[in-house]
């Protein structure tokens, strides 16, 4: 998910307390619910699956990407690109997409959301909101990387597995 390519001294999301459609932001332990890196992880393909059971979820997927299977087999393994491809998608999506728009935080070292002047409170503050718009715009991102996420590993798992047999 592109959250885990990119900080914004924000624990890649986790310290970005988020209004998500009818829900608001609650801090617990200097920690909030829901944070944007959640949403990402969870909440957008919580609701983009509308109730589907995984697998039915799986096949949903693989009609919409099958015909770039191919393509993305073809482009081979190179984690670098991969990861710039999911830090783009943070800059101009995850964070670009949010109202009001999330300042760019000096960089700091960060291990908690009270670390960099508190910037989970900072962040609070800010009253950020992801409502049906950003939903819209952030589920087919999110089903294009569980597919390439599928396909790429298993890329590596067939070429690590290739790699353990004789003569290779």
């Amino acid at each position: 998910m592109p959250l885990h390519a990119a900080t914004n001294n924000d624990e890649g999301g986790n310290c970005v307390p988020v209004r998500y459609l009818r829900r608001w932001p609650q801090q617990n332990n200097n920690s909030f619910t829901p944070n944007l890196h959640a949403l990402w992880d969870t909440a957008i393909v919580e609701r983009d699956m509308e109730g589907a059971e995984p697998p039915e979820y799986a096949n949903f997927l693989a009609l919409m990407f099958g015909a770039n299977v191919p393509k993305w087999q073809a482009a081979g393994i190179h984690v670098d690109d991969w990861a710039w491809e999911s830090h783009d998608l943070a800059e101009n999506i995850v964070y670009g997409g949010l109202v009001p728009k999330v300042p760019v935080e000096t960089p700091a070292p960060v291990h908690a959301c009270t670390d960099a002047n508190n910037i989970g409170e900072r962040m609070l503050h800010l009253n950020l909101f992801a409502g049906e718009n950003y939903q819209e715009a952030a589920a087919p991102i999110v089903e294009e990387r569980i597919a390439q996420a599928g396909v790429r590993l298993a890329m590596i798992l067939n070429e690590a597995v290739g790699s353990l047999q004789p003569g290779k």
